[in-house]
């Protein structure tokens, strides 16, 4: 890994020996995107896009932008055709990372996990049930898996536990914090389809 030429407080490592000819290849133009668009307070979320999950995807929007993170999702800039090259751009952006293992059958939410970890981007990785995506995953006995067992409170005090010690000197209370979710999902509610452009 090699970094770029930036400033100490925006320092980005880009991977240096990926051949030309490899279909991750950063050719000097998607360098050049990166090193542009890189937002040392980016957070790459890789969590299911689902009517399903939608209310804990309300709860990790309105956590980490309260903490001044700016969130950032595969399905904002692939809209018509998802490539690994344009996810692993989008990783490159970010300084952070989050992975939701709770839909541990959809095999992309793994490959995003390796792709952050192998990036070296400080992760938060979390799931439904205890110990149900070590099955599918079973390197991940390494590292902390934060259990959220679908409960917003849960998702919300481990998830600002992680911001506050490796991305934030801010400290919040777990109940501003849910405070905040109800008000961001009135808000979705108001907004409907035109939420995704809000955010």
């Amino acid at each position: 890994m090699r970094s770029t030429h930036l400033p100490s407080h925006a320092r980005i490592k880009l991977p240096a020996s990926i051949l030309e000819d490899h279909p991750l290849c950063l050719n000097p133009q998607v360098r050049r995107n990166i090193c542009r668009h890189f937002d040392r307070k980016g957070i790459f979320l890789n969590i299911p896009y689902s009517a399903l999950y939608s209310n804990l995807e309300i709860a990790i929007l309105s956590t980490v932008t309260a903490y001044g993170l700016h969130p950032h999702m595969a399905r904002e800039r692939l809209r018509m055709q998802v490539r690994v090259l344009k996810i692993v751009e989008l990783v490159l952006t970010c300084n952070y990372g989050l992975t939701d293992l709770s839909y541990a059958t959809r095999l992309n939410m793994p490959l995003e996990l390796g792709l952050l970890l192998a990036f070296g981007k400080e992760t938060f990785v979390m799931s439904r049930r205890r110990y149900s995506s070590l099955r599918t995953v079973s390197d991940l006995n390494f590292c902390d898996i934060h259990y959220h067992e679908g409960s917003i409170r849960r998702l919300v005090e481990g998830l600002s536990r992680w911001i506050e010690e490796v991305c934030s000197a801010r400290r919040i209370r777990a109940d501003v914090l849910l405070r905040r979710h109800r008000l961001w999902k009135r808000i979705r509610k108001s907004l409907g389809p035109d939420f995704d452009r809000y955010t």
